[in-house]
């Protein structure tokens, strides 16, 4: 497998609620086989949602109500965090659209980076020992 990361196109976007929050991620190398992570890193007061609704190319995609570093909730300042958001195989294209609408007001959306898991298709390995 190969991982290769791309970086969204803006960053730092204040969050409104109910307002969607793009970002693209163009230029990409991946296949029908690829799968991948979005990292999405944003702050937000504890009070406030840090569950967004994702999309990628206009599907749905899951975000995660568990994740390391968990809610901060004892950290002076709010939350910040880059949450893992994993992507099925299909997904990914050459020029992707991220769509985020957070339930609330309040914070900013730090950035967004896709990371790439492409198989190999050099350097095998049949599972047998050599």
């Amino acid at each position: 497998v190969t991982t290769k990361t791309y970086y969204s196109d803006n960053y730092l976007q204040p969050i409104s609620a109910g307002q969607t929050i793009s970002f693209r991620v163009e230029g990409v190398n991946a296949k029908d086989t690829s799968t991948g992570m979005l990292r999405i890193a944003f702050a937000r007061e504890h009070d406030l949602s840090k569950e967004p609704r994702v999309t990628v190319n206009g599907r749905a995609v899951e975000f995660p109500d568990v994740w390391m570093g968990e809610d901060q909730s004892n950290r002076d300042g709010g939350f910040f965090g880059a949450i893992p958001v994993p992507l099925p195989a299909g997904i990914i294209e050459a020029d992707n659209e991220i769509v985020l609408t957070f339930p609330d007001d309040g914070g900013r959306v730090s950035t967004v980076v896709l990371e790439v898991h492409s198989p190999s298709t050099t350097g095998a390995h049949s599972g047998r020992p050599g």
